[in-house]
């Protein structure tokens, strides 16, 4: 047991620390600077994080806005007889729609791919 806590102690305390932190340290400052540099990183990392975590809820709070809108909009195209709510139909326009959005860059890229190995087969 006491090897374990000294295997884990060595992994813990005497991995290689910051270049700066090693900086510090061979400045012989004391351990109140090297402290408040720490304390200053983690508030750094926090804010970082937050900011993160500000552009996710922005990003999400856009994505709520824009379904509740089509489902508005929808509702009232249902509701004043503009599209029939046929499941059947709406699946399979929507099951088109997404093989056009996903088969026209792929068919962009299969001919780039296509033309670039013709002119690579060509040059040699």
């Amino acid at each position: 047991m006491a090897a374990l806590f000294v295997a884990f102690e060595a992994a813990v305390f005497l991995r290689p620390q910051p270049a700066f932190l090693g900086l510090l340290g061979e400045l012989h400052l004391g351990s109140q600077l090297m402290a408040a540099a720490t304390f200053f990183l983690v508030a750094w990392y926090i804010l970082r994080a937050a900011r993160v975590g500000s552009t996710i809820a922005a990003v999400s709070a856009t994505v709520v806005q824009v379904s509740v809108s089509l489902f508005v909009v929808a509702a009232i195209a249902v509701g004043l007889g503009w599209i029939a709510p046929h499941p059947g139909a709406f699946l399979s326009d929507v099951i088109a729609a997404g093989r056009w959005a996903l088969g026209m860059p792929l068919e962009w890229a299969l001919e780039g791919l296509r033309s670039a190995f013709e002119r690579i087969s060509g040059a040699v």
